[in-house]
């Protein structure tokens, strides 16, 4: 008689969808040799378990209530063996702050830390704090969630906008500028190598500059696109720069390579990829042309959607979304809209963003990520594959 394993997967946390995926890969692979039920942590979860009578439980619960202690908890009151650590080790391990004094406490080494909470006017010198005890950039994390749920990096932005804008500035930011760092190899980057690229403090209509999009252009010229945004945040814009001779920096070529839709993205055009056509049907015998994904907006603040504006929530217009462009690469900067009067491509959910597209065309196909907005709200990075055969069949029909 088949040994019964009844596995848990699910639940309640922000992990659930990868733990469904989980427990249906370990199903797949179990009941080729074992008799297996699959039930989610809910309130029939016990009703499952004295019905069943697995031998043993196989846990593949992410995050809260999985790996806490609390599945476990119920595991060891109905005396069924289950996979994972036990109860105290899982309360603890998933307790970051709890596990940090263990660590200390048994002289291992572990990063400084400091604790606070989201209480805005508590944590009003949060940043003096982290400046004198941890030092910037730091990671941000929940205290008990699990994989990288949560997750972010802070550095503190630095610049103080010209004298004359200072009213503009927002308390506790800065100034983006595009940064260079250099090293023989990725382990071998090092802070101090540093360096500026380039920066728009004398142009407060292009102030904030980002997003580097780096390609070989004419002439195996490296060129650069890049994202840059006026002090007041209320538009975006694509600004275009060629590398210098002596390969140590960039010479600003335009501020504007486009001029702003519109319509649905009259407020922003900001090129985030480059993508060089496939030599495949109509584009095998002509000069090579270029798509250029870019992120579109129809405004940068709550203001009324216009008749033809895409049509989202208002409170979420800075989300933005998908468009392209084409253009011939020896006409470069000369480039021509695709997505006119509507986006190219949205995301079925939440708020339709989908944005920051990168492409990478290999010989097997061409890669694509872009963040896209989720049902629950979160906006992770997406990816597909284009196998080059189906490239090929698209692109030879035109």
């Amino acid at each position: 008689m088949k040994k019964k394993i009844l596995i848990l997967g699910g639940g309640i946390s922000k992990e659930r969808q990868i733990s469904l995926e989980t427990a249906k890969q370990v199903k797949k692979i179990l009941k080729k040799k074992y008799k297996v039920l699959q039930s989610d942590l809910d309130e029939n979860f016990e009703k499952k378990l004295k019905l069943f009578k697995p031998e043993i439980v196989f846990n593949a619960l992410h995050g809260r209530f999985g790996e806490d202690g609390y599945a476990q908890t119920i595991l060891e009151y109905h005396k069924i063996k289950y996979t994972h650590s036990g109860v105290l080790s899982s309360a603890l391990a998933m307790d970051k702050i709890a596990s940090k004094k263990i660590f200390n406490k048994n002289n291992l080494l572990t990063p400084k830390f400091i604790k606070f909470n989201n209480n805005l006017e508590v944590n009003s010198n949060l940043k003096s704090k982290i400046r004198k005890k941890l030092k910037f950039p730091v990671v941000v994390k929940p205290i008990n969630e699990g994989s990288s749920v949560g997750v972010y990096i802070s550095t503190e932005k630095m610049g103080t906008y010209p004298k004359d804008l200072k009213a503009f500035q927002k308390s506790g930011t800065g100034i983006w500028s595009i940064d260079r760092i250099t090293g023989k190899s990725p382990d071998q980057l090092k802070l101090d190598s540093v360096s500026s690229v380039l920066n728009g403090m004398d142009f407060p209509s292009y102030l904030h500059v980002k997003d580097p999009v780096i390609y070989e252009g004419i002439k195996n010229k490296t060129s650069m696109l890049f994202a840059t945004h006026p002090f007041s945040w209320a538009s975006g814009n694509t600004g275009f720069a060629e590398r210098t001779d002596d390969k140590r920096s960039f010479k600003l070529k335009n501020w504007e390579i486009v001029n702003r839709g519109p319509c649905w993205d009259v407020a922003s055009t900001r090129i985030t990829c480059r993508m060089k056509i496939p030599s495949f049907g109509f584009f095998k015998n002509t000069s090579a042309y270029s798509i250029y994904f870019y992120d579109g907006a129809e405004c940068m603040n709550l203001l009324d959607e216009n008749e033809f504006a895409f049509k989202r929530p208002r409170g979420y217009s800075c989300e933005e979304l998908g468009g392209a462009m084409i253009g011939l690469d020896p006409e470069f900067p000369k480039i021509e809209r695709i997505s006119l009067l509507k986006p190219l491509f949205t995301s079925p959910w939440g708020t339709g963003c989908s944005r920051y597209v990168k492409t990478l065309i290999t010989p097997s196909g061409i890669h694509a990520i872009w963040q896209q907005s989720q049902k629950d709200g979160s906006q992770p990075l997406v990816y597909h594959f284009l196998p080059i055969q189906q490239v090929e069949h698209i692109l030879s029909s035109f």
